[in-house]
């Protein structure tokens, strides 16, 4: 059993983007055999890297082990979807637990950080998605105050995902 302490922090250039990887993959492995194609459930150390340049991640560590992560990015008018377009609203990505980990508040403080770093950046909301049928997650969300405000196919998933926002 794991312990519950842990620590929250920015990835920087010198993180190991294979542990990085190897975490979203754990992470992400339900929703995988589930048979849903996030990308986070399959990406390459480079991908994991290119998509980290996007915006701030942050990592949950306990001793010196990556246990959770988030990634949280500007609004760019060149978003795939409306809702990651409009202005002053950060996007939410790549976010993931150790399945080891659940049940400590690790999600929850992650989520946290990055909402703070959005309202540094002069964000009023944050926005994510997750597949339509992911119900624990739509719960999850909406019991922590977001609201969907969009539904998106996304090009080569094999779901549709709900666009949640939750103002800050």
């Amino acid at each position: 059993m794991p312990q519950a302490m842990f620590s929250i922090r920015k990835l920087n250039e010198s993180d190991d983007f294979e542990a990085l990887t190897e975490l979203l993959h754990r992470a992400y492995q339900e929703l995988s055999e589930a048979g849903l194609n996030y990308t986070a459930g399959y990406q390459d150390a480079e991908t994991t890297r290119d998509r980290c340049s996007k915006g701030v991640c942050l990592v949950a560590e306990a001793g010196g082990e990556l246990i959770g992560t988030i990634l949280v990015k500007p609004s760019r008018p060149d978003e795939d979807c409306e809702t990651y377009r409009v202005p002053n609203t950060a996007s939410i990505h790549q976010f993931g637990v150790d399945q080891q980990w659940r049940g400590f508040g690790i999600g929850r403080e992650l989520h946290d950080v990055a909402a703070n770093q959005a309202r540094e950046w002069g964000c009023v909301s944050v926005a994510l998605d997750t597949a339509t049928t992911a119900a624990s997650l739509t719960a999850m969300y909406q019991a922590w105050g977001y609201e969907i405000v969009e539904e998106v196919q996304w090009p080569g998933k094999t779901y549709r995902s709900f666009i949640f926002r939750l103002q800050i």
